[in-house]
């Protein structure tokens, strides 16, 4: 009965916004919260009107962590949040607390804001769909999750994937977790924080824009891949050590690249390829390995190594 009580208050939930959404109505709000012996939990929000804002909430415990008041379930929960926004300037957020396997979709068509959110999640999957002007959040203090951030369709993107936590407000470990930023086109920037063990991280900003890009993984197996194309780009990539591994590769307008990885198995590659180019690299201890090509313009290179079976390769044309 409680299971279907909590159904029924989703869908009614559901069913007023999308009259309202049917309609074509800007500035709708809709929230949904489950909790207390929630178990197989579903919940959907779809709004077609502009400056939407949706939420919806799964779990326990949110209190203490400023999301509201939300009564405590017990056990886990194998439940999935959906929010498709279609109109312009939406605003969505989901958050789940102690799930396996839960699973969170947010897809906005015309730009917006995502923020997707889980605590104690085990075997739990974040995507974020953006197209247009838009700004992307992802935070996952779990084990063995997969963020995902897709922004197409140009305008100012942005996206912030954080997993295990640190961003200055305390620390977790994102333990064989995965996170994945892609981002096409106009003002790009994206930041990806793994805090802990078996870390994967691959960022991708094409066809264009101000990119940025900064990755920050602390530990054990740590790898990363990045690629940019075309405009002001710049990576800044730190990894703190263990088995690390990065590969950077850029292409046209005002390359940048500072990197650094502070010890054991090492290995970095960067490749730029045409205009500002500069990159330093910073290795300390163990099997090193950094090798930098920078194929055309201003190119300026560094390679700092400490310690072990070094091997440095610059070739600049």
């Amino acid at each position: 009965m409680r299971n279907t009580l909590f159904h029924s208050v989703s869908a009614l939930a559901f069913l007023a916004m999308a009259g309202a959404a049917l309609a074509g109505a800007d500035n709708n709000t809709a929230t949904i919260n489950q909790a207390s012996h929630v178990w197989d939990s579903n919940a959907t929000i779809r709004q077609h009107g502009s400056w939407g804002n949706a939420e919806i909430k799964q779990g326990y415990d949110f209190g203490g962590r400023g999301d509201g008041d939300v009564a405590k379930a017990d056990g886990w929960l194998p439940s999935t949040v959906t929010i498709d926004q279609y109109g312009t300037g939406g605003t969505a957020r989901a958050s789940q607390s102690s799930v396996l396997g839960g699973q969170q979709t947010i897809t906005q068509l015309n730009g917006g804001t995502a923020e997707a959110r889980q605590w104690s999640a085990i075997y739990s999957k974040q995507t974020i769909y953006q197209d247009g002007a838009s700004t992307a959040f992802a935070d996952t203090q779990s084990s063995r999750t997969e963020a995902t951030i897709n922004q197409w369709g140009g305008n100012n993107n942005r996206a912030y994937l954080l997993q295990g936590r640190s961003f200055n407000a305390g620390t977790g470990v994102a333990d064989n977790s995965k996170g994945t930023i892609n981002q096409k086109g106009e003002s790009n920037t994206a930041f990806l924080e793994q805090i802990g063990s078996g870390g994967e991280a691959t960022i991708t900003q094409q066809e264009g824009g101000w990119n940025e890009s900064y990755v920050i993984q602390s530990g054990l197996n740590d790898w990363a891949s990045i690629t940019q194309q075309g405009y002001s780009n710049l990576v800044s990539l730190k990894q703190t050590a263990n088995d690390v591994r990065a590969t950077v590769w850029q292409d046209g307008s005002n390359n940048k690249a500072w990197l650094t990885q502070n010890g054991q198995y090492g290995n970095i590659t960067v490749t730029q390829i045409g205009d500002g180019n500069q990159a330093t690299v910073d290795q300390s201890g163990w099997n090193n390995a950094a090798v930098i090509s920078q194929v055309g313009n201003s190119d300026i290179a560094t390679i700092i190594q400490a310690g072990e079976n070094n091997t440095a390769t610059i070739a600049q044309q």
